[in-house]
């Protein structure tokens, strides 16, 4: 089973949230709606933490890239968090880097929200 939880919420800025389980066509399924409702209609920067993830599939990655996309037409980013190897690996291997931004490390993404994010809003 595949788990949501919102990190942290600044309205007006970004929402960060965390995906723990596997993201698959069931977990893809069970979250979509939830996940997308959270992040595209509040033209905010999403951040999505990937640490807590086992699994990744084509079906999680398409969420992702429609997530992203909604948000880019918004002028807002969708940053990538933590991914572990697997699913880093994953991501690599559909090259899908220049697509989705990966932020290796918390202190990366303090780093960014302090300079790029708000300048790219």
């Amino acid at each position: 089973m595949l788990q949501l939880d919102i990190v942290e919420d600044v309205a007006d800025q970004f929402i960060k949230l965390a995906l723990v389980g596997e993201l698959d066509t069931q977990g893809q399924t069970q979250i979509a709606v939830r996940m997308t409702g959270l992040t595209v209609p509040f033209r905010r920067h999403a951040i999505v933490d990937l640490s807590g993830l086992t699994y990744i599939s084509s079906m999680g990655i398409g969420l992702l890239l429609n997530i992203n996309t909604g948000l880019k037409r918004q002028g807002k980013r969708l940053l990538l968090l933590s991914p572990p190897p697997l699913v880093a690996k994953v991501l690599s291997v559909v090259r899908l880097q220049k697509e989705l931004q990966i932020v290796e490390s918390e202190e990366q993404l303090q780093q960014l929200l302090a300079d790029g994010t708000r300048s790219s809003a």
